[in-house]
């Protein structure tokens, strides 16, 4: 996957709907359902965002897919998760940061509104991911919180740089928060989970990874977008 050169990032006017997609960028195989994305419905739904996911992991043609997406909806936000850096593999070392890097430039070309960027792989080394794939802000560990608070303050025009965990641009370079977990305590006992639903068990014999029914590998086989 081409890398490219990274497009300078611009916030330009905010939209004032409420749609935020979120956007798996995870295309390892097997595939692994982007759950951390769907734990971020319930909280964007109570803050009054409309959450959808852009599932890119089966996806062949990331440029067409997003301009497809965009020609359809016109999000004010984008989340992006990052779930690894690289594929972990000591004889392989592939890294995923250019793949991310692509997907960032193609939202930018169909798009002129604030990505974030969050997961495991951003929160290892934030700073250098954020300076390298040109995303907006980032969301450093947890996001049920300061995720839904930073588009509420973008959509109102508030001040941000006090939200937990938040990464961001100044004039002097990237300044990141210090992280503060989530109180739970008032949370439900079962979190609200309706973008991804599992539709089918896996086996996992050696490296293959497939519904039982031992069809086609498609998404739609795993989850529903």
């Amino acid at each position: 996957m081409p890398g490219g050169q990274i497009k300078t990032p611009s916030l330009g006017k905010i939209d004032v709907t409420n749609l935020v997609t979120l956007v798996n960028s995870n295309q390892v195989k097997p595939a692994v359902a982007p759950i951390g994305l769907d734990y971020l419905f319930e909280p964007l739904r109570r803050a009054g965002f409309e959450p959808e996911l852009l599932d890119l992991c089966f996806c062949t043609d990331i440029m067409q897919e997003i301009s497809q997406y965009c020609h359809r909806r016109k999000p004010a936000f984008w989340g992006v998760t990052m779930r690894n850096t690289d594929d972990v593999y000591f004889s392989n070392q592939h890294s995923f940061v250019d793949t991310v890097r692509f997907i960032i430039n193609a939202l930018r070309t169909h798009s002129n509104v604030p990505i974030v960027m969050g997961g495991v792989g951003f929160s290892v080394m934030p700073e250098t991911i954020m300076e390298l794939c040109g995303v907006d802000f980032g969301i450093v560990c947890e996001g049920e919180v300061s995720f839904p608070e930073l588009l509420k303050r973008l959509s109102t025009g508030q001040p941000y740089e006090d939200i937990p965990g938040l990464v961001y641009r100044t004039a002097q370079g990237i300044k990141r928060n210090a992280v503060s977990f989530a109180d739970l305590s008032s949370a439900p006992n079962e979190p609200v989970r309706r973008m991804v639903r599992l539709r089918h068990a896996f086996t996992i014999s050696g490296s293959s990874c497939r519904p039982h029914e031992g069809s086609r590998l498609r998404r739609d086989e795993f989850w529903d977008r």
